[in-house]
């Protein structure tokens, strides 16, 4: 009997042909017309799809018949567990599931479901987004804005990022694709990590340091990353205990999660020049409320949670996919498979 795959969030229609023709002996559910419509290229949350009656009763049925779901249907929480009793496997399209599981309790009332994330994915972009960064602060970028819009023709220096100190704190996937691009630009690169990584990763950090010693990389870099799961172990990591010995010329990028920094003391921070500024992808209350401190602050770049959503997403996501269903069949373990007991 065919296992049943049940597409529950948006993908282009060449990668259903794309899954179709890699496992014809799977049974593939795809109904568009049910999904939450994505509100730009490569939204896996989208816009509520409000469809009536008949067609719920449709949807919930293929909940109930999937044996793998790609994609959580969130409209459902923090009841999936109530109609998917018969899958074994969903595949996240986000890096970070750790909090989302834990918040609907579907670890535990989902003992015998696998899950994936799609840590990894997402490397490229935000080492991308880490880079550009770094090079709009160190090049002055928001004073040439400033000028241009006074229509000041004024000269100034900047600032060279080779030789720089950059610390990434959490050098897994998207840690290690962060000090290679920094590499590229003859950056020193300090990292700290959680567990063993690899030869190729060691390549491009200069010094490691134990996750007990955040203090003490900070004290030196210019660069500090963040770029951790969210635990309780990282919860408000970055504090004023971290501000008050770092370098006053130093910035903060976080792109990990926005319970990393206490965002009252990152204010307070940038208010009195104990830190040059920030760039934030993340934060801990999102959408950002309207209300909110940062959003006045002249030395923080604000990205609405987009760093790490680009045009080929879907297809990185598709692609990892595909090889776990590969694995799934041959009953072997999966790729970036929930661990329970470190929390990502």
């Amino acid at each position: 009997m065919k296992p049943n795959l049940l597409i529950a969030t948006y993908i282009e229609k060449k990668y259903i042909d794309l899954i179709k023709a890699k496992f014809p002996n799977i049974e593939i559910i795809y109904r568009i017309d049910l999904i939450d419509k994505p509100r730009y290229q490569s939204d896996h949350d989208g816009y509520p799809n409000h469809y009536d009656s008949f067609a719920q009763k449709d949807w919930l049925n293929f909940i109930e018949r999937a044996d793998i779901i790609f994609g959580f249907d969130k409209n459902l929480d923090p009841n999936l567990d109530l109609h998917a009793k018969k899958v074994k496997w969903i595949q996240a399209t986000s890096s970070g599931i750790g909090e989302y599981l834990r918040k609907n309790q579907y670890l535990i009332k989902m003992p015998n479901t696998k899950f994936t994330s799609a840590k990894g994915v997402h490397a490229k972009p935000l080492a991308e987004f880490c880079i550009m960064v770094i090079l709009m602060w160190s090049k002055k970028y928001f004073q040439t804005e400033l000028l241009k819009s006074k229509k000041i023709w004024q000269r100034f220096s900047t600032n060279d990022i080779s030789n720089q100190i950059v610390g990434i704190v959490g050098v897994g996937a998207i840690g290690s694709e962060i000090a290679k691009y920094c590499k590229y630009f003859n950056m020193n690169v300090f990292g700290i990590k959680n567990k063993k990584v690899s030869n190729e990763t060691t390549i491009y950090i200069d010094k490691f340091f134990d996750k007990t010693d955040l203090l003490e990389m900070a004290k030196l870099v210019d660069y500090l990353i963040l770029v951790a799961p969210q635990t309780s172990e990282t919860n408000e990591i970055v504090n004023s205990k971290i501000f008050d010995v770092m370098k006053t010329s130093s910035y903060i990028i976080n792109i990990g999660r926005g319970s990393l920094i206490n965002e009252n003391h990152l204010i307070r921070a940038i208010e009195n020049d104990d830190i040059s500024g920030a760039a934030l992808d993340v934060f801990a209350k999102e959408p950002l409320p309207p209300d909110s401190k940062l959003w006045t602050l002249e030395n923080l770049i604000l990205f609405p949670h987009s760093a790490s959503t680009t045009y080929d997403e879907n297809e990185r996501i598709v692609n990892l996919f595909c090889k776990n269903i590969e694995l799934f069949l041959n009953n072997k373990p999966l790729i970036n498979q929930f661990n329970k007991e470190s929390l990502y």
